[in-house]
């Protein structure tokens, strides 16, 4: 069974740019990621994180193939200002 995990664009972007080998996280009740560290030293964040971590050349993979930005919010003040 797989768990959908909801990223902000933001750090999506974050990890597109990065030279970091491992992306460590925690989750929210909801799925979302709420704390997270990027990093080439694993061994430094294993317990922090309870060994929830991917490597960042597979979240970009899953990226490509699965984003999907959901523009209905109505209060995100961004599109607003593109819109004036």
């Amino acid at each position: 069974m797989s768990m959908q995990v909801t990223f902000p664009i933001l750090l999506v972007k974050k990890i597109f740019n990065t030279k970091k080998e491992f992306f460590f996280y925690e989750l929210n009740k909801s799925n979302e990621v709420k704390n997270y560290t990027l990093t080439n030293d694993p061994t430094r964040h294993l317990k922090k994180f309870n060994n929830n971590f991917s490597l960042v050349s597979d979240l970009k993979i899953k990226f490509d193939e699965q984003l999907y930005v959901d523009f209905s919010e109505t209060d995100n003040t961004i599109f607003e200002l593109v819109s004036e």
